[in-house]
């Protein structure tokens, strides 16, 4: 079972200041210091090569020709080409962020046994921990969260190259994968799954104000390859209080 808001009144502030103390202890800083940087340098390399032939390919195939000859209306097509531009720039960013969320959620999983065992026996010893799901269940289930989002993100590529609309629908799945992720790997990792659910229900609020706040932080280059293992962090300390 876990503790009502009266009994235990959660202060998401307090969480946050805690989890940033747990987040640069020497232990996870040395868990997740190489593996971050090997992705860091992967998706480096990957932006670094290929964005701009991946913008200048785009370009050209979807840009609007209006064979417009009169310099009266030149301007239309200048102001399409610059809109364009723009919305591809947009575009490519965030499908680049995207591609490294999604890398640094697959790494974040992996390492969430460490973590989540860091966190119970610093902060948390008398307090047991219930998991009963396997190591197989949990990974079935996020392979299909990561199937859904693949799926997402090709549904809605129609909308991508709407001018400006584009760049903000994106941000529906990744949002959806963000939370979902570090929700189902935190709380498979303590508690079991009937009361994980309950918890989601009833404290919907709370997991919000955790997880909004660092999915936009994690649209920011570079805190992106950071914020899933301080989001992970803080949904910890949250579940261990909720956790009677």
């Amino acid at each position: 079972m876990f503790e009502t808001p009266t009994k235990n009144p959660i202060t998401i502030k307090s969480i946050f200041l805690q989890s940033k103390n747990d987040f640069f202890s020497a232990y996870i800083l040395r868990l997740i210091f190489l593996p971050l940087i090997l992705v860091l340098v992967f998706w480096g390399i990957i932006f670094y090569f290929f964005i701009g032939d991946a913008f200048s390919s785009l370009y050209s195939f979807i840009r609007p020709d209006l064979s417009i000859s009169s310099n009266w209306f030149s301007w239309i097509q200048n102001l399409l080409d610059s809109l364009l531009k723009i919305t591809l720039f947009l575009f490519l960013s965030i499908m680049f962020l995207a591609l490294t969320l999604l890398s640094n959620l697959i790494l974040c999983s992996f390492l969430t046994p460490f973590i989540i065992g860091f966190i119970h026996n610093k902060h948390y010893p008398t307090k047991t921990i219930n998991s009963n799901s396997s190591l197989l269940q949990t990974s079935l289930t996020l392979l299909k969260i990561y199937f859904l989002y693949l799926l997402m993100l090709c549904l809605l590529i129609p909308l991508y190259f709407v001018p400006f609309i584009g760049s903000l629908v994106i941000l529906i799945p990744n949002y959806w994968l963000f939370s979902k992720t570090l929700v189902l790997d935190a709380g498979e990792s303590i508690l079991d799954k009937n009361t994980l659910k309950e918890i989601q229900k009833t404290h919907k609020q709370e997991i919000r104000s955790i997880v909004i706040p660092l999915f936009a932080l994690s649209l920011l280059p570079l805190l992106n390859f950071f914020t899933p293992f301080f989001a992970l962090i803080a949904l910890a300390h949250l579940l261990f209080t909720l956790k009677s």
